[in-house]
């Protein structure tokens, strides 16, 4: 790493003109703008230009809408963030050498988030075909179970064993140690867009109902899936698809800019020409388990590794041990224990190598002095000071059992499996049709093969029409009184957006409610986080009275949102 000669003094040096030119920008702008702050705490603003760009966000992120009570919980959640980073900075926490070392992961991080976004995502193109199939998988949800391997050699092993005849579920009972996922066989239940690994939900997608895939690459290990079913939105129209576009546009870019990233990955590794050491890699795996609680400065690591001895070669330069160690400390904790075998290792230096030939290329273009740099790289760490208060917050909390299984009974409502009616369907945009496919069904012929001939949605009509279970809420949205088909019975012609929609009953299943041991893990997450929010409200109360805080709610009250 260029910049990473003498690691703790080069960090000192890096904070304090990050904070000087932070602080600068931050001044500079309080002098344009003294009438644009919308609050302070103690030392620190938010401007009406902060609220608006991270509020338009959270809409954007989560869908939701706008409104005045939004706005207001809103501004508050971000007032109590600027509150705990003060008080993490009197405590000294961002002092610290593991604070000073998430600075710099932060910097290197978004360095290449700087330059990617400037100078690689140009290339990403974007098709009518990409947004089709992001608005279809919005409005379907995937059903899956899988098994898992670290190893490659492990999930072949599992698929060996499949291909002789073994049975999923009891694969997936025998090789899980997580508790939930041995119970549930391996399960993952329903899962959208954007909610699984990429490389997972790509192969999912391209799935049909009770097909087990190859072994697929994740960013976790290996899995081998299975769809257990799959979930439609009844009536997908060209209209909806028209009014969501820039939606879709934006999940569209995302999605495939991660693809892009990965195979841009791929080719610089390649014109990096990235040259392995077989022995050294070997020392190196030996020794890697012990990199997260200790120090090279250690004797008995420099016993244990020859810290200048060569691992990689490439384009831009040589690997030595100390180098990769050095370079791991800014990569997740998650990414560092997935590496499980040698193999897993020479790509996760390949990485390394291919993140300092783009941070040379940032640096190049100086894109460490730009103010959006600097913004990021200072926002990010208050993200991380934020939590390091919420997590101590949390450490000091002990959950009482008893009131635990009172809030199981008071929100038990949350915990019932309510009960469901699968449908098929077939939508049709031609009166006519409607009249002959009628006449058809009335004739007794097959309405699984009458949606595979007729109907428009050809992602569904593929599966007989199959549009996977829905509740009460869920299918009445389309019509009320649809639920209480029963199974067998076909509705009416439902005329939605200028077509029409006929649905079939095809299964009926039961409401389930619980008991408190069987949610309980489910239970004490959603216990903690209430209490850990009610915690951090009485807590931001406290530091409230320990320093100035001024609000202008009028400001964001009058703010007109565009998004």
């Amino acid at each position: 790493m260029q910049f990473y000669r003498n690691k703790y003094r080069f960090l000192s040096k890096v904070m304090s003109v990050v904070l000087l030119l932070f602080t600068s920008v931050l001044h500079a702008g309080e002098d344009k703008n003294k009438n644009g702050v919308v609050a302070t705490v103690h030392e620190e603003v938010i401007t009406i230009e902060d609220f608006t760009k991270e509020y338009k966000l959270l809409l954007l992120k989560n869908g939701i809408s706008d409104s005045p009570k939004m706005r207001e919980s809103f501004l508050d959640k971000m007032i109590r963030d600027k509150l705990f980073v003060t008080y993490a900075k009197d405590l000294g926490i961002d002092k610290t050498d593991y604070a000073q070392l998430e600075l710099e992961r932060i910097r290197l991080q978004e360095l290449i988030n700087l330059y990617t976004s400037r100078v690689i995502s140009k290339e990403v193109e974007i098709t009518e075909t990409d947004l089709k199939e992001t608005f279809y998988r919005l409005n379907t949800k995937i059903k899956a179970s899988h098994l898992f391997s670290k190893t490659y050699s492990g999930i072949l092993e599992l698929e060996n064993q499949l291909a002789a005849g073994a049975n999923f579920d009891s694969l997936a009972f025998s090789s899980f140690t997580d508790p939930k996922l041995k119970a549930n066989f391996g399960s993952l239940g329903y899962f959208g867009f954007d909610e699984m690994d990429s490389k997972f939900e790509n192969k999912a997608y391209s799935m049909e109902i009770g097909e087990i895939s190859e072994p697929v690459k994740t960013a976790y290990g290996y899995s081998i899936i299975r769809v257990d079913d799959i979930k439609s939105n009844p009536v997908l129209t060209e209209n909806e698809f028209h009014n969501k576009y820039e939606m879709l546009f934006r999940y569209t870019k995302k999605r495939k800019f991660e693809t892009f990233m990965q195979n841009y990955v791929q080719s610089s590794r390649e014109s990096l020409q990235i040259e392995f050491s077989e022995k050294a890699v070997n020392e190196l795996f030996e020794s890697i388990q012990s990199w997260d609680e200790i120090s090279l400065e250690d004797s008995d690591v420099k016993n244990q590794i020859n810290r200048n001895k060569i691992v990689a070669k490439s384009m831009i330069g040589d690997w030595t041990m100390e180098k990769i160690h050095q370079y791991s400390l800014f990569s997740s904790e998650r990414v560092r224990k997935n590496i499980s075998d040698v193999e897993q290792l020479k790509e996760f230096v390949a990485g390394l190598v291919v993140r300092e030939s783009l941070e040379l290329k940032a640096l190049s273009l100086s894109l460490d002095k730009s103010e959006e740099f600097i913004a990021s790289t200072n926002k990010n760490f208050e993200l991380f000071l934020v939590d390091e208060v919420q997590q101590k917050l949390k450490k000091e909390f002990v959950p009482d059992e008893s009131e635990m299984e009172d809030f199981f009974h008071q929100t038990i409502e949350s915990y019932i499996i309510p009960a469901k009616t699968r449908f098929a369907g077939i939508l049709l945009d031609d009166p006519k049709q409607v009249d002959l496919v009628l006449k058809l069904i009335s004739a007794n012929e097959n309405f699984e093969e009458l949606a595979k001939k007729y109907s428009i949605q050809k992602k569904t009509a593929k599966n007989g029409g199959d549009l996977g279970y829905f509740t009460e809420s869920e299918i009445n949205q389309i019509e009320d009184g649809l639920f209480k088909l029963n199974a067998g019975e076909i509705s009416h012609p439902i005329a939605y957006q200028g077509m029409f929609l006929i649905l079939k009953c095809t299964e009926k299943q039961t409401s389930v409610k619980p008991q408190f041991e069987d949610v309980k893990n489910e239970v004490a997450k959603a216990f903690l986080q209430m209490k850990l929010n009610d915690i951090e409200r009485a807590f931001a109360y406290e530091l409230d009275q320990s320093y100035q805080v001024g609000i202008n709610k009028e400001k964001i009250t009058n703010l007109k949102i565009e998004l």
